[in-house]
């Protein structure tokens, strides 16, 4: 029997809850209406005026912004093309001069290695040509004048001797 009490509770308790929810509903329902239309009237008009300022603020930038972005973009490219066209003309020209310049430069050093090469080789030649003219020349000259000095105060006193005894 405790069962059917039970039963009985939960059956009176689902009815009030359903009533409360009915009652609750049709009491409120009218205001929840009012207060939704009241919501929607308050956004379609905010909404409207938000729209209605960003087609304007679009149209804005459609009539301002883009010409002069397209200006600039257009600015650019005459500017990319005038640049790309002094590099081909004038920047290369330069560049490939520098690059025969250079190679001449490089050539005009590498000769002038042999230039310093050969005269390096010649003052070596040349000195040692000079030595041998030295030993060769200069050292017998040396004796023969070494020689006829001895011949010369030889004589000197070979005479001094005999032409000093008749002077005495």
């Amino acid at each position: 029997m405790l069962i059917i009490i039970l039963k009985t509770v939960a059956i009176l308790v689902l009815i009030f809850i359903a009533g409360l929810t009915g009652y609750v509903v049709f009491i409120f329902l009218p205001k929840l209406k009012e207060t939704l239309s009241t919501v929607r009237k308050v956004m379609d008009v905010e909404v409207k005026s938000a729209v209605s300022d960003l087609n304007g603020t679009i149209v804005k930038i459609n009539e301002e912004v883009i010409p002069r972005v397209n200006k600039s973009i257009e600015n650019l490219n005459s500017t990319a093309t005038l640049l790309q066209e002094t590099i081909q003309t004038e920047v290369k020209p330069i560049t490939e001069n520098i690059h025969e310049a250079t190679d001449k430069l490089s050539s005009d050093v590498a000769k002038l290695g042999q230039v310093v090469d050969t005269v390096v080789e010649f003052s070596q030649v040349t000195i040692k040509k000079a030595e041998f003219c030295r030993e060769q020349l200069i050292i017998p000259v040396i004796e023969i004048a070494s020689f006829w000095t001895g011949i010369k105060v030889g004589f000197s006193r070979f005479f001094d001797k005999f032409g000093g005894e008749n002077n005495e």
